[in-house]
């Protein structure tokens, strides 16, 4: 696992071994918050970071939304990169469209490359008056992605918001059986999953990806705010990648 510390933030993410890199990835990021004070808005913006693992890679971007560094939306550009290096893309910090969920990434020639997508601060969902975070986990291949996906709600929140992210148009989104939504290539659909629901099973007609995100503890659907600390996200294995043997491990939070 890896994970990122800062004043006040934390997050933490699952690792992906080498071997199960892959060329091809789809970001999902939150939808992105916007405060109504001008210096932390700046800081506001959805983001994914390209970590080459070979050398004499070429990674074709195309953001879904402007970058921080001026590239617009839909338009293709490429970086070269060799073993060891990162790429980091923001969102735009001057626009209310900052969510780069969509936006795609892929390396030439069949290079492997990691990819971790998130956000740098938000609240989630973008009207809760408190709690700020960094967000992140790292992005699935898309060739690993899925079909069939169980999704379990958090403890002492409310509401989780789930968000599922297509590989291929016209993709059919089942939820318990019901049809919840048809989505295009690159869209992204997203409910609420409520605690008193406990769970539920979510079945796509097209391979799709899906995350977990809990909420920030002054959202405003909360009748009684919880205090369960901030937002952050959780990358949901579809069942096509279940296993039979799992190792649990945690964080510790005592830190100087």
């Amino acid at each position: 696992a890896s994970s990122n510390m800062a004043t006040y933030s934390f997050d933490a993410s699952f690792v992906l071994p080498v071997e199960s890199l892959g060329s091809e990835y789809i970001i999902q990021s939150d939808q992105q918050s916007i405060s109504d004070n001008v210096n932390s808005r700046q800081k506001e913006t959805s983001s994914f970071l390209i970590v080459a693992v070979e050398n004499d890679i070429e990674v074709e971007i195309t953001p879904s939304v402007a970058t921080l560094k001026g590239h617009n939306p839909g338009e293709a550009f490429t970086v070269s990169m060799s073993a060891g290096q990162t790429y980091f893309v923001r969102s735009n910090n001057k626009t209310e469209w900052r969510d780069l969920s969509g936006s795609t990434v892929f390396a030439r020639n069949g290079k492997k490359i990691a990819v971790f997508n998130g956000n740098t601060i938000t609240r989630i969902p973008g009207d809760a008056s408190n709690g700020r975070d960094h967000i992140f986990e790292q992005a699935l291949p898309v060739d690993s992605w899925g079909k069939r996906f169980v999704v379990t709600s958090s403890e002492g929140r409310a509401r989780d918001i789930v968000k599922i992210t297509s590989s291929a148009d016209d993709n059919f989104i089942y939820r318990d059986g019901e049809e919840i939504a048809i989505i295009g290539y690159g869209d992204s659909f997203e409910f609420d999953l409520l605690s008193d629901d406990g769970s539920c099973f979510i079945e796509t007609s097209e391979p799709s990806v899906v995350y977990l995100y809990h909420t920030s503890w002054e959202d405003p659907f909360e009748q009684s705010p919880h205090r369960l600390g901030d937002p952050s996200m959780v990358w949901i294995p579809p069942i096509e990648q279940r296993i039979k043997e799992v190792t649990f491990c945690t964080f510790d939070n005592e830190h100087d």
